[in-house]
């Protein structure tokens, strides 16, 4: 068997000069032929002392041109084809030509590698990125020679094993680097939203949210929600700084989270919630248990405290409460033209656009109790009640009750306060003097031509914070004139002696004196037959002398309850301190008193056919000196 002698190309490169070199691929015929150390019988070439460098070089092309010569003898094509060798056991072995060898196993021919791809045929993945050349050429299309084909901080081979594009550095097109966002922020490389909060992960990090968090501010609104629909800060949870969460007003109470008071009714959205109103509802368009709330709030109370003050010197609750509607009744002028405006809206209502329709109802809304008081000086009757009320709490009288009164046959009703004062309840309805509620009734048919059908109580405490409770209910008219007082003659008698203690207290040089009561019994039976006074002369020992007189239908206010009040600031007080009485009063010493019914009196019925009456009291007063 032919021994065939087998070096290392490179050993042989590493002797010869270049020259050689040149010589040798000549004489090959320009094929590589693959030497090694040791032949392949197994015999082991030792390399003798060369004395002689020329000696060595003309043994060596001698043997060079033998192999080439017996190749060419072998071989007449130039395609590759397998040889036979021998192996030390004498067993016979293929071996390939180098055009066909993959020598790394990577999926590519050695001489592709040396000399298209330039990758080294002895490692399978030359450029260490994790993936095999013939990965990388004949798959993913990356740059064998490049661990990180696209130059975005990972190797080919994780990308790979991470599925993303090792061909892109933004495999989800965000704008973020696939490394930044895999090793920097720890968003998703494959989602350009990596928390599907409608924000792109790059406006995530120019605002300031988190982009691996929907809501940063846990507002309950989602950060794009916040960014691109309702324009609010998704780092502030409450954007507008009212006490409620941006998502809680636009989810829960449909009120504005860039506004404190959505619907402009002076009480902040959070405080509405806290008081268990509408914040999105201004309370001003009706009467009822949401505007009690509102416009009796602690908040909006205060802003007439500094006048409330001013009554809280007087001691009792009716002094106070008189004291308040005696204000009222001398500050505040009636609204006609509002009152007018609230005619129409009733009459026209359905008759007009949307507009028109806003537009009266902003006429004709309810004032807080500051607006009647120091803004407009003037309102309807629910302005009034509510700067009644306001006052009344502000000067610790509670509870207070507002009536939300409807007419019988009327569209339109009427809003009032009342108090309650040893279980007797007083309407303080604009103007004094107080009126009992059943009283008030029959006060209703004869001074507003108006029969009440019902009333709804609505019952108003302060709490000890300050703020108030509500409870209602609703009673029928015909409860409400079932509570009517009459004076009896028992009542008469009492407001005679309460006016007497009164002049002295006015005038106190005053004595009463007989020999005037005669006088006065004649002039008080000549008023009640012909309205004059009678022609007497004075008794004896007097100088000078004036008859006095007035008369009132004091039972529509009458009650035992306010009697003392009644007398003492209304009537007949108010007859003894004129200017003409006056005059009179202040040069006299002497004096004498009657008091009492004229007999003429003021029935009213109503739509039952059941009916009350009111008397008519006269006071004839004799004075001199």
């Amino acid at each position: 068997m032919k021994r065939k002698i087998v070096l290392q190309v490179t050993q042989l490169l590493a002797v010869f000069s270049n020259g050689a070199r040149r010589k040798l691929k000549i004489l090959c015929g320009n094929k590589c032929i693959a030497l090694s150390k040791r032949a392949e019988e197994g015999l082991v070439m030792r390399k003798p002392v060369i004395t002689s460098l020329g000696v060595v070089l003309l043994v060596l092309l001698g043997v060079l041109a033998s192999a080439c010569i017996q190749r060419d003898s072998v071989s007449t094509s130039s395609a590759p084809s397998p040889t036979v060798s021998s192996l030390p056991d004498g067993r016979e072995q293929e071996t390939t030509t180098t055009e066909s060898l993959d020598s790394d196993g990577d999926g590519l021919k050695d001489e592709s590698e040396i000399y298209v791809y330039k990758t080294d045929p002895q490692k399978a993945d030359t450029d260490g990125d994790g993936l095999n050349d013939g990965v990388e050429v004949l798959e993913t299309g990356t740059d064998p020679l490049k661990s990180d084909t696209d130059g975005d901080g990972i190797p080919d081979g994780e990308e790979k094993e991470m599925h993303l594009n090792p061909l892109s550095a933004d495999a989800d097109n965000d704008g973020i680097s696939d490394y930044d966002e895999v090793f920097v922020f720890n968003t998703s490389p494959l989602r350009a939203d990596s928390d599907s909060d409608g924000l792109y992960d790059p406006e995530e990090l120019s605002n300031g949210t988190n982009p691996l968090v929907p809501d940063s501010d846990g507002d309950g609104l989602t950060d794009g929600e916040e960014v691109l629909k309702f324009y609010t800060d998704p780092l502030v949870n409450d954007t507008d700084g009212d006490g409620l969460l941006d998502g809680v007003e636009v989810e829960t109470y449909y009120s504005d989270p860039l506004s404190t008071d959505t619907d402009h009714d002076y009480l902040p959205d959070g405080y509405e919630v806290q008081i268990g109103t509408d914040p999105a509802w201004d309370w001003r368009y009706s009467f009822d248990e949401e505007a009690v709330k509102a416009g009796l709030s602690k908040l909006l109370r205060s802003r007439v405290h500094g006048l409330a003050e001013s009554f809280i010197v007087y001691n009792s609750t009716l002094d106070r409460a008189w004291a308040i509607l005696e204000w009222i009744d001398g500050n505040i002028e009636y609204n006609h033209t509002k009152a007018e405006y609230v005619e129409e809206e009733v009459q026209y209502w359905d008759t007009w656009t949307e507009d028109a329709k806003l537009r009266y109802m902003n006429l004709t809304r309810l004032q807080a109790a500051n607006d009647t008081a120091f803004g407009l000086h003037s309102g309807i009757c629910g302005d009034y009640a509510f700067l009644t009320a306001a006052l009344l709490l502000e000067a610790n009288i509670s509870p207070v009750y507002m009536l939300d009164i409807d007419y019988w046959n009327e569209s339109i009703g009427h809003a009032t306060v009342a108090i309650k004062v040893n279980g007797t309840y007083l309407v303080l309805d604009q103007h004094l003097p107080f009126i009992p509620l059943g009283n008030y009734y029959w006060y209703s048919i004869h001074n507003m031509k108006k029969e009440i059908e019902n009333a709804t109580f609505y019952k108003v405490e302060v709490d000890e914070n300050g703020e108030i409770k509500v409870s209602s209910w609703t009673w029928t008219g015909t409860r409400l004139r079932g509570m009517a007082y009459t004076m009896t003659e028992e009542d008469v008698r009492l407001v005679q002696n309460l006016a007497k203690q009164l002049l002295v207290e006015l005038y106190p040089q005053y004595k009463e004196d007989a020999r005037l009561r005669a006088s006065a019994e004649a002039d008080f039976d000549s008023l009640v037959e012909s309205g004059e006074f009678s022609h007497h002369f004075l008794p004896s020992g007097f100088r000078k002398g004036w008859s006095l007189a007035s008369w009132r239908y004091l039972g529509w206010y009458y009650h035992p309850v306010i009697a003392k009040k009644l007398v003492m600031s209304y009537w007949p007080r108010k007859a003894l301190e004129d200017e003409d009485w006056i005059e009179v009063l202040e040069v006299s010493d002497k004096y004498y008193l009657k008091l009492w019914w004229t007999g003429d009196k003021i029935e009213v019925a109503a739509r039952d056919g059941s009916s009350w009456t009111v008397p008519e009291l006269l006071l004839a007063l004799e004075v001199g000196s």
